[in-house]
């Protein structure tokens, strides 16, 4: 699949679905890819083919039916991409930390310390949670960026990015916010220290906390992504940091 037909489809498949019984919903999508507009204006192109297919013909017309089905009058709008160069730029970001704990080991973890009700660091693809905070703008999200919400009174999820640990235990303090906190089991990290001091049997000295619940390297299904399973030791400690 082509980039061009990628973001097409991506960017469509966002689009609400609507009740058969309504009326239709006119949509108006966007796109960079004067491809794209073509197929969907005239049902085809001049573009590059593949054997008798157009690159992302099939991928246009897959959308178009997928939105006859969900009563949406799908129409597509060509902009230059130097007229939005920041959603292309955005779109071309990869985001290695799109992952996130198993269905079954999340349920594991919420008949013990649940029920959860803020997934803090999520996207509607894989949000554990009813209510998530996503780093993106995305369908379902009650806030962009976690760190400029508040976690307060609402028994939260935190399974961040492994760069962003010390900045969540530090915002956890502040905002004397309790949850699960998910991650890797690895003692030669420097946010180690931050979450089991030196000096102190129990994780973040002088706050509640129950038993860390240890992951297996190679149990199964630990993990997964839209890549499959990632497989690395974890742990998840309950903490608390009400008064």
């Amino acid at each position: 699949m082509s980039s061009g037909g990628a973001r097409y489809v991506l960017a469509a498949l966002a689009t609400p679905p609507c009740p058969a019984s309504s009326q239709p919903v006119a949509v108006d999508l966007i796109v960079d890819s004067l491809c794209a507009a073509l197929i969907h204006q005239k049902g085809g192109s001049l573009a590059a083919r593949l054997g008798d297919r157009l690159l992302i013909q099939e991928e246009v017309l897959a959308i178009e039916d997928e939105c006859v089905h969900a009563n949406i009058l799908l129409r597509l709008v060509w902009r230059p991409r130097e007229l939005n160069q920041q959603a292309d730029d955005e779109s071309k970001i990869v985001d290695r930390y799109n992952y996130s704990l198993s269905w079954a080991q999340f349920h594991r973890l919420n008949q013990m310390w649940g029920p959860f009700e803020l997934d803090c660091f999520s996207l509607a693809s894989n949000a554990r949670c009813r209510h998530f905070h996503s780093r993106w703008a995305c369908p379902g999200a009650e806030a962009v960026d976690t760190f400029r919400s508040s976690w307060s009174n609402r028994r939260c999820w935190w399974h961040p990015p492994t760069p962003l640990i010390p900045l969540t235990l530090h915002k956890a303090r502040v905002d004397r916010a309790y949850g699960v906190l998910i991650v890797p089991f690895r003692t030669d990290a420097p946010w180690w220290p931050l979450l089991y001091p030196a000096d102190a049997q129990s994780p973040v000295r002088g706050k509640h906390w129950f038993s860390p619940f240890l992951f297996d390297a190679h149990e199964p299904n630990t993990y997964v992504d839209n890549e499959g399973c990632l497989r690395w030791r974890s742990t998840a400690v309950f903490l608390d940091f009400r008064d």
